[in-house]
């Protein structure tokens, strides 16, 4: 919705804004294949702080590892609210040890909502809200690629940091949604995860 922000840009409406800019560059044709047969996958963008990955919170049943920690209640809700966990805790997660404290006042950055007009022709101007997040500094959005070869990659990036200039989301005629493309460094953490996830999906 218009008027509310979200700190994560799905991968259904990621390519959507990468179709829509490959138009523009003639590649719609070139990408969509590469996604059909995929040659090129891609993540959700989901939150980093510095050089730490977050990933969703797997909806997991779980028993604490912690005997102080079993059958609190103070624990189980604020689990619930955690939406995102740092890579290196995932097995923590799993194995019912998180440290959940060390995420208490944990932050990357600041929902706000804007009022605007619009002022249709021959009528009172109409006020409504734009939601935006701005993220704290050395904070941001990352997204993981995969791709069967080194021109199915070229492809995606080359149109990614063409969006960069364009911008995502709403309100892109004020400047908002746009970005600056960087290759990060490559996470063990979630490779694992990743790992963990095929196998659970091959073992259904």
């Amino acid at each position: 919705m218009l008027n509310d922000s979200d700190l994560v840009f799905r991968s259904d409406s990621l390519y959507s804004a990468l179709y829509i800019e490959a138009i523009k560059l003639g590649l719609e044709r070139d990408l969509h294949e590469s996604a059909a047969s995929g040659r090129i996958i891609f993540s959700d963008l989901l939150p980093y702080m510095c050089d730490r990955y977050m990933l969703p919170r797997p909806i997991y049943n779980m028993e604490s590892g912690d005997e102080s920690y079993k059958g609190s209640s103070e624990r189980k809700k604020k689990l619930k609210k955690l939406k995102y966990i740092f890579s290196e805790d995932l097995q923590d997660y799993l194995r019912g040890c998180i440290d959940i404290d060390s995420y208490t006042g944990l932050s990357l950055g600041k929902s706000k909502r804007e009022v605007k007009a619009e002022v249709p022709k021959n009528d009172d101007s109409r006020p409504y809200h734009v939601g935006k997040f701005f993220f704290d500094s050395n904070c941001g959005l990352y997204l993981t690629v995969g791709y069967e070869d080194e021109a199915a990659y070229d492809l995606f990036s080359e149109i990614l940091i063409s969006l960069s200039y364009t911008g995502i989301g709403g309100e892109k005629s004020s400047g908002a949604g746009r970005f600056e493309v960087l290759r990060g460094k490559e996470d063990d953490l979630i490779m694992k995860a990743l790992a963990w996830k095929k196998a659970l999906e091959t073992a259904c």
